[in-house]
């Protein structure tokens, strides 16, 4: 499963995307990202849950982890 990034999770991560192995839920997926790179935890999880802000959508065989937009 191929976890595509954006914005300062990628600059965080240092690359576009990270392979996983194929998880059945959100929590699943976001943990094996933390797991891969740890620095991610302090953006993706909040008070012990998802953050709210990161939107995640599930394709097939590819997670999006969008971040929040701004703009005007």
């Amino acid at each position: 499963m191929k976890v595509r990034l954006f914005a300062i999770l990628r600059e965080i991560a240092g690359t576009d995307y990270i392979i996983i192995n194929d998880k059945n839920n959100e929590n699943e997926i976001i943990n094996e990202i933390i797991n891969k790179v740890p620095k991610l935890k302090e953006y993706l999880i909040k008070n012990g849950k998802i953050n709210e802000k990161y939107k995640i959508l599930i394709n097939k065989d590819e997670v999006y982890i969008l971040p929040p937009f701004t703009g005007g």
